[in-house]
């Protein structure tokens, strides 16, 4: 039968046996009262039995990469924000006008050519410009479609 534990948490005491170079070490912290310790922390951190600093010190660690990630999306975000807000200002201030204006002038020319087709003579210019106003109605279409998609 084994040992009952001791209940000051400490275990027996254990002999090792150390390479030169780490004996001196380990002589030095033992004369110090540091050898136990020291071994310990480095046997928790070996094998991934991390303290309570540690565990706290890793929280806090990823609260920051948290934080500055969250910082970043946030600065992504309100760039993404100022862009849009400049592309929409510019449809309002000169593409929507632009199409505006040949709308306008699409109504126009439809108008122009109505009058000059209710003045033709021969059958072949009323039909010349029935094709040209079918195809400035296309045209008005198209237009008006893409006002829509601007808008």
């Amino acid at each position: 039968m084994g040992r009952p534990p001791n209940p000051k948490g400490k275990e027996k005491a254990r002999t090792i046996s150390l390479d030169g170079d780490v004996s001196e070490i380990a002589q030095r912290l033992a004369s110090k009262s540091l050898l136990s310790h020291t071994l310990s922390a480095l046997l928790r951190k070996e094998f991934g039995v991390a303290t309570a600093l540690e565990a706290a010190q890793t929280e806090l660690k990823q609260l920051i990469t948290e934080r500055d990630q969250n910082a970043q999306a946030q600065e992504l975000a309100i760039a993404r924000i100022d862009q849009l807000e400049k592309e929409a200002m510019q449809r309002k201030t000169t593409i929507i006008p632009a199409i505006e204006m040949r709308l306008e002038k699409l109504y126009a020319r439809k108008e122009k050519t109505e009058r000059d087709m209710n003045r033709a003579f021969t059958p072949q210019d009323v039909r010349a410009k029935e094709r040209v106003i079918a195809n400035i109605e296309k045209i008005i279409e198209a237009t008006l479609k893409e006002l829509e998609e601007v808008q």
